[in-house]
């Protein structure tokens, strides 16, 4: 299994690459990784996570992102990633995000991102889980 320290993507699908995963900290049975959409409107991250700046050269390669959503308030544990993006998280979440990473916008309802991507707002591990 590759590491946070590997620096590459690999591709799950055609337009769609993840990160390496990493252990949740607390919880080591638990993997997370971010995932890279590639998109003509713009490459969009969803989560953060540690395999995030590792694979950051290779973001930039592919163009960087648009954006970085957040799934909820508990991916600031990580800090913000060696990325030049800027995160989004849902509104009841972005008072415990601020703390750990600056959050350029919010969002309080299901709405699209461009034609292609939909935010869709889960409340339930934490009051902004989208």
């Amino acid at each position: 299994m590759p590491s946070s320290s590997d620096s590459s993507l690999e591709t799950a699908i055609k337009g769609l690459r993840t990160t390496p995963p990493s252990r949740l900290p607390y919880q080591a049975n638990v993997l997370v990784r971010s995932f890279f959409l590639e998109r003509p409107a713009g490459n969009v991250v969803v989560y953060n996570s540690p395999g995030l700046t590792s694979a950051a050269t290779h973001i930039r390669d592919l163009g960087g992102a648009t954006r970085l959503l957040t799934n909820h308030s508990h991916e600031a544990m990580y800090g913000e990633p060696d990325l030049d993006v800027p995160v989004f998280v849902h509104e009841r979440d972005r008072s415990e995000t601020v703390r750990s990473m600056r959050v350029a916008g919010v969002f309080t309802s299901r709405q699209m991102i461009d034609d292609d991507l939909e935010v869709i707002p889960t409340p339930g591990h934490t009051p902004g889980t989208t």
